[in-house]
């Protein structure tokens, strides 16, 4: 079995769509931009909450032809940090299976990590309410000074903490972002086609595995360490 397994937070622990499309829909209400749908919510996640808001605005200066409007995209990207703190917890969906998944690993005494490119404070809040900081052994999220997925020193830092090797590890995760991680870090990955993107993203950027339930990871994972 892997010493260590690192879940990707938004679309793979925990169905968060409700919180970060209020929050942006907030942040374009409070402009009079576009509202953005769920399945663009879906799409523009995964590289962070500036990637997310830049996508977010960018509709709407397509759909005026206005570039001039992503000039305050600073301004934008704060408000939604400051809307998201209030936003974060809203209607939190524990993925069917995740919990069983976590109880096991435990049982095997392996490390449990949790590495997003979501707000740090804001994971930390997400997590705690969903699960109990202490269900996790690390945590990783965006801290204005590390970089984000899909970089692969993340991963060194994890190792560092926990006195492991790379080899050690999986991770899972539910998006293109998650998958060039574990590409980039050299481990294997396991694709979550419940998640936020579809089974043919995950395969087009090579998951190792892939899965369609959460009920099914804890197999998978042990199937992916022999």
């Amino acid at each position: 079995m892997f010493k260590a397994v690192l879940f990707d937070l938004d679309g793979t622990l925990i169905n968060t769509l409700y919180s970060l499309n209020d929050t942006i829909n907030a942040v374009m209400d409070h402009y009079g931009f576009e509202k953005i749908t769920m399945d663009e919510t879906k799409k523009f996640i995964g590289y962070g909450y500036k990637v997310f808001v830049e996508k977010s605005v960018n509709k709407t200066a397509k759909l005026r032809n206005d570039s001039s409007i992503l000039n305050n995209l600073k301004e934008y990207q704060t408000k939604y940090k400051e809307l998201f703190k209030i936003n974060c917890c809203n209607n939190l969906v524990i993925y069917d299976g995740i919990l069983d998944t976590i109880n096991k690993l435990k049982k095997d005494n392996v490390y449990i990590v949790c590495v997003t490119n979501k707000p740090y404070t804001d994971t930390l809040n997400v997590l705690d309410k969903a699960f109990g900081l202490n269900t996790f052994d690390y945590i990783i999220g965006d801290d204005g000074i590390k970089p984000l997925k899909p970089n692969p020193i993340l991963l060194d830092e994890i190792c560092k903490h926990l006195n492991i090797k790379p080899n050690e590890c999986i991770h899972i995760g539910d998006s293109k972002t998650d998958i060039e991680f574990a590409n980039n870090s050299k481990i294997k990955s396991i694709g979550c086609a419940y998640g936020f993107r579809d089974k043919d993203e995950l395969k087009k950027y090579n998951a190792t595995y892939i899965v369609d339930s959460a009920r099914k990871l804890y197999e998978k994972i042990k199937e992916a360490s022999i």
